[in-house]
């Protein structure tokens, strides 16, 4: 059984990919693994967006 492999991003050795830590020098590799989709940046940005959506909405919509 063979495993696909990579380099470390700190040492270069070669690692089993998505190995989250480097055995040989512990370094913690970036990258490695899904993102997630659902980070705190991503949800106040849509959040901002949505309350910029409506108060447009609504300021269009009041008589002058």
């Amino acid at each position: 059984m063979e495993f696909d492999t990579t380099n470390c991003n700190w040492c270069g050795s070669t690692i089993p990919m998505g190995v989250t830590t480097c055995p040989c020098c512990g370094g913690i590799q970036r990258g490695s693994g899904r993102a997630n989709p659902v980070q705190p940046g991503m949800l106040i940005a849509i959040a901002l967006s949505a309350a910029v959506l409506l108060a447009w909405n609504w300021f269009k919509a009041t008589p002058h």
